[in-house]
């Protein structure tokens, strides 16, 4: 990242999930040294907006998929990742 070539911390935190139900997250960067600040920003962001949801497991996964409405398919023919 643009951040790790310069020596600057960064962090990125869940920030939404978007139509497909795909998450998103947001980066936030500082200066050097500034760690444990941003640390306290992830988490503070994290506590504030609760967008954050457990993973799933495979299994999990799969029942969602078989019982999703809209269909899936397998990528690249590999059947842990699905296009939902």
């Amino acid at each position: 990242s643009l951040l790790a070539t310069g020596g600057h911390p960064g962090i990125v935190v869940p920030a939404g999930f978007n139509d497909q139900g795909v998450p998103f997250g947001i980066c936030f960067g500082g200066l050097q040294g500034y760690e444990p600040r941003l640390i306290e920003m992830a988490y503070a962001f994290e506590q504030a907006t609760k967008v954050r949801k457990p993973p799933m497991f495979k299994a999990q996964l799969e029942r969602t998929i078989k019982t999703s409405s809209s269909p899936s398919r397998l990528i690249s023919g590999n059947p842990s990742i699905y296009q939902l």
